[in-house]
């Protein structure tokens, strides 16, 4: 999930020049800002499907790393660029949907994006760093292609 993720946001032009790292272990905060980092909590099975579905939920977190006191970004403006990229839902459906179209190039395969579930945000701030986290919940299901 995360690097279907991390390809997205790579390719959306708002975050140029900005680092976007997968998280898979509890890492500490990066010293260099601004980044993102994306992290995929967890993915249980989705208990009310049937099992034969194989749909899971995982919960997909990304947080905007900037300098409370840089004003040469516009951390606003990239926050709101990042809650878009979980609300474009066929922006986020091609990155791991399959469509057919022959050669497949996308970043992961095995994957079907139903749709997002919930989503959440917060800000925090502690010493210089502002850290703004988006998490969302979504609806997939393991397949074979």
């Amino acid at each position: 999930m995360e690097t279907g993720i991390r390809a997205l946001i790579e390719s959306n032009t708002d975050f140029d020049g900005i680092p976007v790292r997968e998280l898979h272990t509890d890492e500490v905060t990066p010293d260099l800002h601004p980044c993102i980092i994306v992290k995929c909590e967890a993915a249980p099975r989705m208990a009310d499907l049937a099992s034969t579905m194989n749909a899971r939920e995982p919960a997909v977190t990304v947080c905007l790393y900037t300098d409370y006191n840089d004003t040469s970004i516009d951390a606003e403006a990239l926050e709101f660029s990042l809650d878009c990229v979980f609300q474009d839902l066929p922006a986020l459906q091609s990155v791991f949907n399959y469509t057919g179209v022959i050669p497949d190039d996308r970043p992961v395969t095995g994957v079907h994006v139903h749709y997002v579930d919930s989503m959440d945000s917060s800000v925090e701030t502690s010493k210089k760093v502002r850290t703004y986290a988006v998490t969302a919940n979504l609806i997939v299901e393991q397949v074979s292609n």
